[in-house]
Protein backbone atom coordinates (compact mmCIF):
# COMPACT_ATOMS: atom_id res chain seq x y z
CA UNK A 1 0.00 0.00 0.00
CA UNK A 2 1.40 3.78 -0.88
CA UNK A 3 0.58 5.55 1.78
CA UNK A 4 2.73 8.92 0.08
CA UNK A 5 3.98 10.41 -3.44
CA UNK A 6 1.81 10.33 -6.48
CA UNK A 7 0.40 6.80 -6.00
CA UNK A 8 -0.95 7.05 -2.55
CA UNK A 9 -3.94 5.22 -1.77
CA UNK A 10 -2.92 2.44 -4.47
CA UNK A 11 -1.60 -1.25 -3.67
CA UNK A 12 0.24 -3.32 -6.35
CA UNK A 13 1.07 -7.23 -5.78
CA UNK A 14 4.53 -8.55 -6.60
CA UNK A 15 3.64 -11.59 -6.77
CA UNK A 16 0.63 -11.92 -9.33
CA UNK A 17 1.08 -7.85 -10.82
CA UNK A 18 -2.69 -7.47 -9.25
CA UNK A 19 -3.08 -3.66 -8.51
CA UNK A 20 -6.17 -1.13 -7.73
CA UNK A 21 -7.34 0.90 -5.06
CA UNK A 22 -8.90 0.11 -1.56
CA UNK A 23 -12.25 -0.54 -2.55
CA UNK A 24 -10.48 -2.84 -5.47
CA UNK A 25 -8.36 -4.78 -2.54
CA UNK A 26 -10.94 -4.94 -0.43
CA UNK A 27 -13.14 -6.84 -3.34
CA UNK A 28 -9.88 -9.19 -3.27
CA UNK A 29 -9.50 -9.58 -0.06
CA UNK A 30 -12.97 -10.38 1.04
CA UNK A 31 -14.19 -11.32 -1.68
CA UNK A 32 -17.26 -8.61 -2.63
CA UNK A 33 -18.27 -7.63 -5.40
CA UNK A 34 -17.98 -3.32 -6.10
CA UNK A 35 -21.05 -2.57 -4.55
CA UNK A 36 -19.85 -5.10 -1.59
CA UNK A 37 -16.76 -3.07 -1.07
CA UNK A 38 -18.58 0.07 -0.99
CA UNK A 39 -20.66 -0.82 1.58
CA UNK A 40 -17.74 -2.58 3.66
CA UNK A 41 -15.47 0.11 3.52
CA UNK A 42 -19.01 2.90 4.72
CA UNK A 43 -19.09 1.03 7.48
CA UNK A 44 -15.65 1.05 8.46
CA UNK A 45 -15.16 4.06 8.36
CA UNK A 46 -18.53 5.15 9.74
CA UNK A 47 -20.01 7.03 7.08
CA UNK A 48 -24.05 6.42 5.94
CA UNK A 49 -23.65 5.38 2.65
CA UNK A 50 -27.50 6.25 1.29
CA UNK A 51 -26.89 9.81 2.92
CA UNK A 52 -23.78 10.42 0.81
CA UNK A 53 -25.19 8.96 -2.41
CA UNK A 54 -28.17 11.07 -2.13
CA UNK A 55 -25.83 13.85 -1.79
CA UNK A 56 -23.90 12.97 -4.46
CA UNK A 57 -26.89 12.83 -6.39
CA UNK A 58 -27.85 16.75 -5.57
CA UNK A 59 -24.72 17.58 -6.44
CA UNK A 60 -25.34 17.77 -9.91
CA UNK A 61 -28.45 20.30 -9.89
CA UNK A 62 -25.67 22.62 -7.02
CA UNK A 63 -23.11 22.53 -10.03
CA UNK A 64 -25.86 23.42 -12.91
CA UNK A 65 -27.20 26.05 -10.94
CA UNK A 66 -23.74 27.80 -10.66
CA UNK A 67 -22.49 26.82 -14.15
CA UNK A 68 -25.77 28.68 -15.31
CA UNK A 69 -25.56 31.50 -12.79
CA UNK A 70 -21.67 32.04 -14.23
CA UNK A 71 -23.07 32.19 -17.81
CA UNK A 72 -25.64 34.61 -17.09
CA UNK A 73 -23.28 37.00 -15.56
CA UNK A 74 -20.79 36.19 -18.52
CA UNK A 75 -23.56 36.94 -20.78
CA UNK A 76 -24.83 40.34 -18.85
CA UNK A 77 -21.04 41.47 -18.45
CA UNK A 78 -20.76 41.17 -22.31
CA UNK A 79 -23.51 43.13 -23.18
CA UNK A 80 -22.56 45.77 -20.36
CA UNK A 81 -19.21 45.72 -22.54
CA UNK A 82 -20.57 46.53 -26.07
CA UNK A 83 -23.21 49.19 -24.90
CA UNK A 84 -20.16 50.54 -23.25
CA UNK A 85 -17.94 50.13 -26.30
CA UNK A 86 -16.98 53.01 -28.73
CA UNK A 87 -15.77 52.53 -32.11
CA UNK A 88 -12.13 53.38 -32.69
CA UNK A 89 -11.09 55.70 -35.52
CA UNK A 90 -10.19 54.26 -38.34
CA UNK A 91 -11.41 50.44 -37.84
CA UNK A 92 -14.50 48.33 -39.54
CA UNK A 93 -16.92 49.30 -36.50
CA UNK A 94 -16.85 53.30 -38.28
CA UNK A 95 -17.65 51.89 -41.70
CA UNK A 96 -21.54 51.36 -41.12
Amino acid sequence: MCLRGEKRGTWFNFETHEKGNMLHLIQKILNLTFKGSLQYATQFTGDDLKATIKKANNKPLEIKEKLLSAKSKTTEYGVKLVQESKPIPGTIALLN
